[in-house]
């Protein structure tokens, strides 16, 4: 290519960077809308942007306690006290999502899927977590305690909502897990 460029004469070569910017900031602007409607249960499908989410959700936990957020601002929920347990059942839905998207696609094994849930919910503040732990009927205790049990009810509901999709869709369970 640059022989035939040097042929033409062609010695520089200018993008349009504003163009090309204003392009990369739109799609990432709309890959985030999409993955939070995913999350927030208004879309069920993730079509093209599940590989993104997929890398998100491995790579970048401090992001998914900011989508977590924003899917509960997102259903309109305040941030007062008295709607505590309306963010906790949020909160909750969106991180049941999270977990059956990480066993469903990757067929995470224990190991990667604890690891991948301790990540994210280490990095989510603990005016979530609580409430979450509180929601789940998980016993109090240190910040530690309350993600070992939220990560094990997690886990065991994400393989509940894959056996639930698979019997729907084929009438049979054919899930090894």
């Amino acid at each position: 290519m640059a022989s035939i460029l040097k042929q033409q004469g062609v010695s520089t070569i200018k993008l349009n960077e504003i163009k090309y910017g204003k392009m990369s900031k739109e799609s990432k602007e709309l890959e985030n809308s999409h993955i939070i409607d995913y999350l927030s249960g208004e879309n069920d499908t993730l079509g093209d942007y599940g590989h993104n989410l997929l890398h998100i959700l491995e790579n970048d936990p401090q992001r998914v306690s900011d989508l977590i957020m924003q899917v509960t601002e997102a259903r309109d929920i305040a941030v007062d006290t008295c709607n505590q347990a309306a963010r906790a059942k949020v909160a909750v839905e969106t991180m049941s999502r999270i977990a059956t998207e990480l066993l469903g696609r990757q067929g995470v094994k224990w190991s990667q899927f604890k690891d991948n849930m301790t990540s994210i919910l280490s990095a989510c503040d603990e005016d979530i977590l609580i409430p979450m732990s509180q929601t789940m009927e998980i016993i109090e205790g240190g910040k530690d305690e309350i993600i070992d049990g939220l990560v094990d009810e997690f886990f065991h509901d994400a393989i509940a909502d894959i056996c639930v999709n698979e019997y729907r869709e084929k009438g049979q369970l054919d899930v090894k897990y």
